[in-house]
């Protein structure tokens, strides 16, 4: 019996939302995504261009061209897009229809509530993990190097003075995955050909929330740090741990590097009350990829920041939505290589998409699939 033939979409991303993004998937990860879906690819004529990649690149044997990507969105019954789509995006994915992004559902209910309602079988890659609660789709790795290398970099250009000094001392709040990948980026300065070129020793501090809580402690460590990091992981993003005023015992010169990158956002929890998402150090900006240094006397660096956040104390601070995208195709290859098993696994489940999304167990003998279903829209609206 032939195979269903299904129809697998990639969007562009939604720069108005995500200023400066630009990353999409390559012409090798789009064609292995659609041969392991036994799908025909479709992508709109600019698809790529973002990216610098060439549009024949991506012209594979089984190919659909359409002129944007609201006409991908409606012939297509499995979307891709590593950023959270638009809006005039959604409302064209037809109903039954599988979307594959980021679309971080703990935070966005009112994002869940759509989704649910317009039928749309959604799995969200950062919330798809392993037994043990570990992502399977993400890139520690890169958040904490690339942030780092900018760091040093800019310090470079700006304070080579900095590198004469015998040590300088980072204190990172967080002592999860992205506080460990930290401590080695920040030891070898972001880039272990720079930590050849320069001899300066690096003391870095991990401290978690029972020291955050001690403020007398913390204002002493402050006191000391030339580099404040945030690694922090919340279970609830509307609480600041360090309140703006802590940061008034750092040094003047001190710089902020801020890998959560988490944004002032309002968002509804379960029991509908209205909250809003703030930064773990409270009145610090968020930047993305056209702009990611704010100095103290920057007059962007209040603009990310709603007026009711206290912002008065303010140090340099790095701050990127996504430090993956700054170096966008190791990126893109990084999580297609990811991805690649795990739709190998959907796709033992059925061979029709839609039906694979239904039958994904929670019990399966396969991890994969185990970790497939606790990223989808139908797990987190049960639990």
């Amino acid at each position: 019996m032939k195979r269903p033939r299904n129809f697998v979409g990639f969007i562009s991303p939604d720069t108005r939302t995500f200023p400066g993004e630009i990353r999409v998937f390559t012409p090798e990860g789009a064609n292995a995504f659609a041969q392991n879906l036994n799908a025909t690819a479709v992508i709109s004529r600019d698809y790529g261009k973002t990216m610098g990649i060439n549009f024949s690149s991506y012209q594979t044997v089984n190919l659909k061209i359409t002129n944007d990507d609201m006409q991908v969105a409606r012939e297509s019954n499995a979307i891709f897009s590593l950023k959270y789509p638009a809006q005039n995006i959604l409302d064209n994915i037809r109903t039954g229809s599988l979307l594959v992004t980021m679309a971080h559902f703990h935070t966005r209910p009112n994002r869940v509530k759509y989704l649910n309602q317009r039928g749309i079988s959604t799995i969200s890659l950062d919330g798809i993990v392993d037994d043990r609660g570990k992502r399977l789709v993400e890139n520690l790795n890169a958040v904490a190097w690339n942030s780092a290398d900018v760091l040093f970099d800019y310090l470079e250009k700006t304070n080579p003075l900095f590198f004469r000094r015998k040590f300088f001392k980072a204190l990172i709040l967080g002592s999860g995955a992205v506080g460990q990948q930290a401590t080695d980026s920040l030891i070898h300065l972001g880039n272990r050909e720079r930590k050849k070129i320069h001899p300066i020793k690096s003391l870095v501090l991990i401290i978690g929330r029972n020291v955050v809580g001690d403020r007398i402690f913390l204002h002493k460590l402050l006191k000391e740090t030339d580099i404040l990091v945030d690694a922090t992981n919340r279970n609830d993003p509307s609480v600041p741990l360090l309140m703006n005023s802590d940061l008034s015992y750092l040094k003047e010169n001190a710089i902020i590097l801020d890998l959560t990158a988490d944004s002032y956002d309002p968002f509804e929890v379960k029991n509908c009350m209205q909250r809003s998402m703030v930064k773990a150090i409270e009145g610090i900006p968020t930047g993305d990829a056209n702009k990611f240094i704010f100095s103290r006397e920057d007059p962007k660096y209040a603009s990310s920041i709603p007026r009711d956040i206290p912002a008065k104390v303010r140090r340099l601070t790095i701050s990127h939505g996504s430090w993956p995208a700054i170096k966008p195709s190791e990126s893109m290859v990084h999580y297609e290589n990811q991805l690649i098993p795990l739709i190998r696994s959907f796709m033992e489940v059925s061979d029709n998409i839609q039906n694979a999304y239904l039958l994904l167990n929670p019990k399966s003998v396969n991890p994969l699939e185990r970790a497939l279903y606790r990223g989808t829209l139908r797990a987190y609206v049960e639990n």
